[in-house]
């Protein structure tokens, strides 16, 4: 949730009545992980979430999760999110013929 498409994710979700933000992560080796998401998405107040490395750790709090990554880390949250029975919102490009092919069996 650490790129530019993921914090505009957390800033429409941080402004929405309809939704709650209740987690985000961000690779393990980012300067950004730990960091409270308030202030990483510009608000300039603390919210009391913070960037997770853990993204499986998303599936136990959300109903939903929005994902802006990579193509490999997508097959892994729609495998994640099928286990948890947990929605994914996917607007990852680039996948493969077989990473199609993954998130159809996970979905």
């Amino acid at each position: 949730c650490t790129g530019r498409m993921g914090l505009e994710v957390v800033k429409a979700v941080l402004n929405s009545e309809d939704f709650a933000l209740v987690g985000g992560a961000t690779r393990a080796d980012s300067p950004m992980a730990g960091r409270d998401l308030g202030l990483l998405a510009g608000t300039g107040q603390t919210i009391g979430i913070s960037a997770l490395t853990d993204v499986k750790q998303l599936f136990k709090k959300a109903d939903a999760v929005i994902d802006f990554t990579i193509p490999a880390l997508t097959v892994q949250l729609a495998e994640a999110a099928a286990e948890h029975g947990k929605l994914l919102i996917s607007g990852t490009t680039g996948l493969t013929e077989a990473q199609h092919k993954a998130l159809k069996q996970a979905a």
